[in-house]
């Protein structure tokens, strides 16, 4: 049986031939053929691919349940914190929202490592701007990283989500085809990039937010450039709300209650 990363090349193999063949047609006719490939082909792949990597059980379930949610939003005298950046374990660090003084740089120095080769083939493939059937808000791993920040998120599944459908819903050319593609492929990526069941509903509310709050699409952000910027300029210049986001983070603390995330939201 292939393996995942040889079922995703071979498909981006196939669409960059299929996206050649419709480069005469008229903008609004490839943009239908557009919708109407990403649709079969996504419902195609992604079966082929829940075949090979999902099984009965998810790891992530038993870890979280040895876990105290509460004791990670909490520093070593019990009192609340609303941020952790000072920590080199990616579950445990989320930098908030109350740092608007601090430049993108300060912040992005402290993000946990992490290298954009170990995101595998599939995932590249909605999410990478250089795939020819990159989603919505598609991003660099660097600039993905940046609107994390921005919108006051950890690492975690949940978070993710919320990003990923504030990141699309920010996306002027988002549409409905999309929105379905993005949430098949989210729920059928291989551990440990797979985001199912309740942390769906984060993305949802992040397409939401994005549309509510009306501001410029994130994911072309400049972050060479944008570096030695504080993040309450880039917010506002963004158009990233931090008002909205925050009730966008009291109702996922209703949607999604009690998880490491929904505790730590800054709301």
């Amino acid at each position: 049986m292939p393996s995942t990363q040889t079922i995703a090349e071979e498909t981006l193999k196939q669409l960059e031939a299929h996206f050649e063949a419709l480069a005469d047609l008229p903008a609004e006719r490839r943009q239908l053929a557009r919708d109407i490939l990403l649709r079969g082909v996504t419902r195609q792949l992604l079966r082929d691919i829940w075949e090979i990597d999902n099984h009965v059980g998810d790891p992530r379930e038993a870890l979280l349940g040895l876990l105290d949610p509460d004791a990670l939003q909490r520093d070593a005298h019990g009192q609340p914190i609303d941020a952790n950046t000072a920590t080199t374990h990616w579950r445990e660090w989320y930098p908030g929202l109350n740092n608007d003084e601090l430049t993108l740089g300060q912040v992005l120095d402290t993000l946990p490592g992490f290298s954009a080769d170990e995101v595998p083939a599939l995932v590249r493939l909605f999410e990478n701007p250089a795939s020819p059937i990159a989603l919505a808000g598609a991003c660099t791993l660097e600039q993905h990283d940046a609107i994390h920040i921005l919108l006051g998120r950890g690492l975690i599944d949940q978070d993710e989500a919320y990003v990923i459908g504030y990141t699309a819903g920010a996306a002027q050319s988002l549409n409905e085809a999309e929105v379905e593609a993005y949430r098949l492929a989210l729920s059928s990526y291989a551990e440990p990039y797979t985001i199912k069941g309740k942390d769906l509903l984060a993305f949802d509310l992040g397409v939401k937010a994005a549309a509510l709050a009306g501001g410029q699409p994130l994911h072309p952000i400049d972050v060479a450039t944008e570096r030695d910027k504080s993040l309450g300029e880039l917010r506002e210049s963004f158009g990233v709300r931090p008002a909205v986001l925050r009730e966008f983070y009291t109702l996922e603390q209703r949607v999604v209650p009690g998880t490491p995330a929904s505790l730590r939201l800054p709301v």
